[in-house]
């Protein structure tokens, strides 16, 4: 029996190349798991997805997954990543938006939505 606190990630096959392996979390996900794993990642503050933490990989492959709009903003420059149903609320941002900070992507709101930002990364209620 599986652990339940255990995330579900796909077995790669045993002839898989090791990238193909430390791209597996990236599976799915429609469209948009498609243009990560395809993207390059060289220009982003996240870095190639094979480098991700195991906490970020587990987070990116829910999200992926889901049918509601969800982003994830991670590291110190908050290097963005999102599912196909967020992409439809940045509009023409996307597909430029993969891995692009944050403050970059939403900067004509930043001054707004700032405060929430740094609240949430001080662990509050948004």
């Amino acid at each position: 029996m599986s652990d339940p606190r255990t995330p579900f990630m796909p077995a790669a096959a045993p002839d898989a190349a090791p990238d193909a392996r430390d791209l597996m979390f990236l599976s799915g996900g429609g469209e948009q798991g498609a243009m990560m794993r395809a993207h390059d990642w060289s220009r982003s503050t996240l870095g190639h997805p094979s480098g991700w933490p195991q906490a970020l990989r587990t987070v990116v492959a829910l999200m992926l997954n889901s049918k509601f709009p969800m982003f994830v903003a991670w590291g110190e420059q908050l290097g963005f990543v999102y599912n196909d149903a967020y992409s439809e609320i940045l509009g023409d941002k996307h597909p430029a938006s993969l891995g692009a900070p944050f403050k970059q992507i939403w900067g004509e709101i930043w001054d707004d939505i700032a405060p929430i930002v740094e609240r949430a990364l001080q662990g509050e209620g948004t």
